[in-house]
């Protein structure tokens, strides 16, 4: 679901108790029938929280992109893609949300750098960055790494990160330093992601039902803030996929 930059934003009170019980039973009920009895559950417990969440972040951030409060912000349907999974269960386990760092003009546009949240029985994350692209982008990416200045500059910030607990992903990753980059090339793990995301996990779920649960989260996420503005920089070709 999409929440509209123009809606008034629900002041973020922090996540009511009860929320990681109503997915644990979730798991186990996997039943479209439960889920429509206790859809208010869920509204109540998670995405109203989420949607308050979300513009609370945007406005933190406004100070390092200006343009966050104004991006459409958006929740992820709870209902799984069950056609090529050999796992039918309908429902996810979990709830993320994310906000492009500023405003598109085409809906959908993933090649904007995004802040993502996510919480759920397996694992609580927060991050900034973008977790996929397309073949083009890859290969502008790739070149910026590989390049003296900006490839340096890059991992200069994510090794900084990552010695504060961050964690570097993407959606795809490569086992070998792609060609024609040689295998003991300085950023050769970096040369090996198909995205780039530096997230926080094992979110503090003591401080989820504080309204400082924003605070905490905005900390971080504005020690990730450069890495965003390394990609909009260097990192134009395509959107994500």
């Amino acid at each position: 679901m999409a929440v509209s930059a123009a809606r008034p934003p629900q002041e973020f009170s922090g996540f009511p108790p009860g929320g990681f019980d109503f997915f644990l039973e979730l798991s186990h009920r996997q039943s479209r029938d439960w889920f429509k009895a206790n859809k208010q559950r869920y509204e109540t417990l998670w995405v109203k929280p989420m949607e308050a969440l979300l513009a609370d972040i945007s406005q933190r951030m406004s100070d390092v992109f200006p343009e966050m409060p104004q991006a459409p912000r958006h929740i992820f349907r709870i209902y799984r893609d069950t056609r090529f999974s050999p796992d039918k269960s309908p429902f996810k386990t979990h709830i993320a949300g994310h906000v492009p760092i500023r405003r598109h003009e085409i809906e959908g546009d993933w090649s904007i750098p995004s802040v993502y949240v996510h919480f759920g029985l397996d694992d609580s994350v927060a991050g900034v960055g973008r977790w996929g692209m397309d073949k083009d982008a890859v290969q502008v990416f790739r070149e910026a790494v590989a390049d003296d200045r900006k490839g340096a500059e890059l991992q200069k910030m994510v090794s900084a990160l990552e010695a504060d607990g961050f964690h570097v992903s993407s959606h795809e990753s490569l086992k070998r330093v792609p060609a024609p980059y040689p295998q003991d090339h300085p950023r050769a793990e970096l040369l090996k992601l198909k995205g780039l995301a530096v997230s926080k996990v094992n979110l503090p779920e003591d401080l989820m039902p504080s309204p400082d649960f924003a605070g905490w989260l905005s900390e971080q996420l504005h020690k990730a803030a450069p890495v965003a503005k390394w990609l909009e920089r260097h990192v134009k070709a395509g959107p994500n996929v």
